[in-house]
């Protein structure tokens, strides 16, 4: 299972999406669309981080092995670098 599955009801996703006008949970689990990225941070210990798009923006959510969310960077479109939420 994709970890991304993990942080779907995370608020911070929920607000991301409701920011731009959209319902997470609208969309069938089986496709959630190709603006969702994951990426292994580091093995050992597991960390991955998910990342999302809309309209330019992006949400990056980082998880651990337990899928506890350690780390959240929003990107909006104007700005430069990811900023901690």
């Amino acid at each position: 299972m994709p970890s991304l599955f993990a942080v779907l009801e995370h608020p911070v996703v929920v607000g991301f999406y409701a920011d731009h006008g959209e319902n997470v949970r609208d969309r069938p689990f089986w496709y959630l669309g190709a603006n969702w990225d994951e990426e292994i941070l580091s093995e050992d210990p597991l960390r991955v981080a998910i990342s999302t798009r809309l309209d330019g923006d992006e949400l990056r959510v980082a998880v651990d092995d337990d899928l506890d969310v350690f780390d959240i960077r929003r990107q909006r479109e104007n700005d430069r670098a990811l900023t901690d939420s």
